[in-house]
């Protein structure tokens, strides 16, 4: 499994498609709203409105009531996150780094496009 999300990750930052989001300091982290050891999304730019928190992926965000919705993430992990524009970790992807944000996702061409979700252990 380990070797697949390498491959994921390789092919995802060597595309046009992936886009690899700085990291900064740990510290930076109470800085930024969410929960800690969690990926928080929030459906509306800059960390406001509806959030979800999560400690694992998930294959179809439908089940959370949040697909299509995230418009804002901190990462608040020591991991890297995968952002997938489709269910099932399919089609395009975005990848966030450990202890990152990014308050419009839309600068990315990812604002209201996530629809699964996965760490990369």
């Amino acid at each position: 499994m380990r070797r697949a999300w390498s491959a994921l990750l390789a092919v995802v930052l060597g595309t046009t498609g992936g886009v690899l989001v700085a990291s900064p300091a740990h510290a930076a982290d109470a800085n930024y709203p969410g929960i800690a050891g969690d990926l928080n999304l929030w459906d509306d730019t800059f960390y406001t409105d509806t959030s979800k928190a999560f400690q694992y992926g998930a294959a179809d965000l439908h089940v959370f009531s949040f697909n299509d919705k995230a418009s804002s993430v901190v990462n608040k992990t020591d991991n890297y996150w995968l952002l997938f524009d489709d269910t099932w970790f399919e089609d395009r992807a975005m990848c966030v780094a450990p202890h990152s944000h990014y308050s419009n996702l839309g600068s990315a061409g990812f604002n209201d496009k996530t629809s699964s979700l996965a760490p990369y252990l």
